[in-house]
C-alpha cells in the first residue's frame, strides 16, 4: 500500500496533523508512507503530478483550494499519460471551510481516511472543466470537483487574499460578501448550456457546481450530485443586500430560493460570456481570470475515498 500526503504548508492545523499521525498506531505501521508539504501557490499542482503514478492513495491536506490542486495534478498527469491509473483522492480537512466536505458524509480527519482505506472504500466522482481568459489574456483551463463562480465570488476571493478569518470561516467570509455588496457592479452576462437553458441580464452571481456548497458554508447548489454526469447552475441576477441577508438561514441550510432574481438549471455544458466588460471566476477559493468561459463536466473521472 502506497500512500502521499500533501499538505498545504502554510496550514495553522498542520501541527495537529503530526500529532494525530503519530498517535495513530495504524498510521506509523504503514511502511510506503510520503509526507510532502507545498511551499507556494501551485505547488501542490506539482507535487500531484509527480507522485500520482506512484501511490494508491493520495491525500489532500488542506483545504478547498489545496484539494483543487492536488485533483488538478491528478488529470495533468492524465492528460500526459492517458492509459494512467490514477490514485484514489482523499480529503484531510486542514483548511478553514473544506466546503467540498460538507456535500459529503465525510469529516476529513485521519481516523476515517485510515477506516476508508482500510474498506477500500473508493467512490467514482465527476470532475468539471472550465476554459477561461487569463489575466495575461490568454485562454486557460481547470479542473474542479466543488464549485466554480462568475460574479461576486471572484471579487471576494480577491479581497480576502491571503488574511486570516480573524472571525472563524464563515464570519470572515460573510463579512467580505458583505462588503462586496456595497462595492461590486453587477455586469450584464449571457448564460446558456447544452441542455437549451439562456439567460442574460445583470447579474451578481453565476454558480456552477459540481458540488453543492461553496462560500463557507453556503449551499448555493441545493441539487448538485458528485456523480450525477451534469453541472447544476444558480444564477443571482440583479439581486440587493437586502434579499442575500434575508434569505441567508435558506443558503445555510440547503434549500431552494424562491426569488424572481434566482434561476436553477442543470447540463453537462455551460456557457458565459460578457456583454462588454469581463467579469471576474473563480474556482474553489481560487481566483483564476475573466470571462467568457466554458464548463463542462468529465463524468466518473476520478476515485475518492468517501464513506
Amino acid at each position: 500500500m502506497r500512500i502521499a500526503v500533501i499538505i498545504k504548508g502554510k496550514s495553522p492545523r498542520k501541527d495537529d496533523f503530526y500529532r494525530d499521525l503519530s498517535e495513530n498506531a495504524n498510521f506509523t505501521r504503514i511502511q510506503d508512507l510520503q509526507i510532502l508539504e507545498t511551499e507556494y501557490a501551485g505547488h501542490a499542482v506539482k507535487l500531484a503530478a509527480s507522485c500520482c503514478a506512484g501511490v494508491d492513495y493520495l491525500i489532500a491536506g488542506g483545504g478547498d483550494g489545496t484539494l483543487n490542486e492536488v485533483v488538478n495534478g491528478c488529470m495533468q498527469a492524465l492528460d500526459n499519460a492517458p492509459g494512467l491509473s490514477l490514485p484514489a483522492v482523499g480529503v484531510l480537512a486542514l483548511g478553514t471551510a473544506n466546503d467540498f466536505l460538507k456535500t459529503t458524509n465525510a469529516d476529513g480527519s485521519v481516523a476515517q481516511l485510515l477506516e476508508l482505506i482500510r474498506e477500500g472504500k473508493r467512490t467514482r466522482i465527476d470532475v468539471g472543466r472550465i476554459h477561461y481568459r487569463q489575466q495575461d489574456g490568454k485562454n486557460g483551463q481547470r479542473y474542479f470537483v466543488n464549485v466554480a463562480d462568475i460574479g461576486i465570488g471572484a471579487s471576494v476571493v480577491q479581497r480576502m487574499g491571503g488574511s486570516r478569518p480573524w472571525l472563524g470561516a464563515n464570519g470572515h467570509y460573510l463579512l467580505a460578501i458583505v462588503t462586496g455588496f456595497l462595492t461590486y457592479r453587477k455586469q450584464l452576462l449571457k448564460l446558456s448550456s447544452s441542455s437549451g437553458f439562456s439567460w442574460q441580464g445583470k447579474c451578481l452571481a453565476a454558480l456552477v457546481g459540481n458540488g453543492k456548497c461553496f462560500g463557507s458554508g453556503l449551499y448555493a447548489l441545493p441539487a448538485a450530485r458528485l456523480d450525477s454526469g451534469e453541472l447544476e447552475l444558480t444564477v443571482v441576477g440583479d439581486v440587493a443586500l437586502l434579499d442575500f441577508i434575508q434569505k441567508l438561514p435558506l443558503l445555510r441550510k440547503g434549500s431552494s430560493i424562491n426569488h424572481p432574481q434566482v434561476l436553477y438549471a442543470r447540463a453537462s455544458e455551460f456557457q458565459a460570456q460578457h456583454v462588454s466588460t469581463p467579469i471576474g471566476v473563480e474556482v474553489d477559493g481560487e481566483y483564476l481570470g475573466t470571462t467568457p468561459v466554458k464548463i463542462g463536466i468529465l463524468p466518473a473521472a476520478l476515485e475518492i475515498l468517501l464513506p
